[in-house]
């Protein structure tokens, strides 16, 4: 059957995919939408940085939505190690990119909780995974490199919620900006904007906790 799950824009500034998708999520599940004011505070959002999605899969899992987090990421040596870990894992442009562009250095300490509440697997996710996701019902949250995603030249971390695949075209809604709901890309599409190199191969999945 169809999924038919709400669609939030970014905000004007750029800053706020990571924050739309889980306001998609949060109304997909628990049908009632919250403000942005309310999702910053779960995702523990800085201003003018990039939001790592772990603050607010910790908040959702305490909401009673079913939550898997594969990505290579080992966030307990993370969390013993601090930024230096992200060097070893990432390489040292991702890692360059996520230090000075994202919230990560303030986040580091809700980490034991994130392990506490929310299964994580700690390896690279596959674009096969996570069409059998979508088969089964969950909705999958995916960071790509929006410059290839959008076939220009460049590197920009963005964030993308998929929700069905039709044997051919994966749809996703993609915050932006510019927002594009009901968006489709083919496999190999997705595979080039998910799976490049230095690429974290983080899949989030999002289900009803049955």
């Amino acid at each position: 059957m169809k999924k038919h799950v709400p669609f939030v824009s970014n905000t004007s500034d750029d800053m706020h995919c990571v924050p739309a998708v889980f306001r998609m999520v949060h109304k997909y599940f628990l049908k009632k939408d919250i403000s942005w004011k309310e999702i910053d505070k779960i995702l523990k959002v800085v201003s003018g940085k990039g939001t790592w999605t772990f603050p607010g899969l910790t908040g959702f899992a305490k909401k009673g939505i079913s939550i898997i987090q594969i990505e290579q990421v080992d966030y307990e040596n993370m969390y013993r190690q601090e930024p230096e870990y992200l060097h070893k894992v990432v390489g040292e442009k991702n890692a360059q990119y996520y230090l000075t562009k994202s919230n990560i250095a303030s986040v580091i300490p809700f980490v034991p909780d994130f392990l506490k509440h929310v299964h994580h697997e700690t390896r690279r996710g596959t674009v096969e995974e996570i069409i059998d996701f979508l088969k089964e019902g969950g909705l999958v949250g995916v960071e790509v490199n929006s410059a290839t995603l959008n076939n220009n030249p460049g590197f920009n971390l963005h964030y993308i919620l998929l929700y069905d695949f039709d044997e051919k075209y994966i749809t996703f809604h993609d915050p932006g900006l510019p927002p594009i709901e009901g968006r489709r890309i083919t496999i190999e599409d997705l595979r080039k904007c998910y799976d490049y190199p230095g690429a974290n191969g983080g899949i989030t999945v999002f289900k009803n906790n049955t």
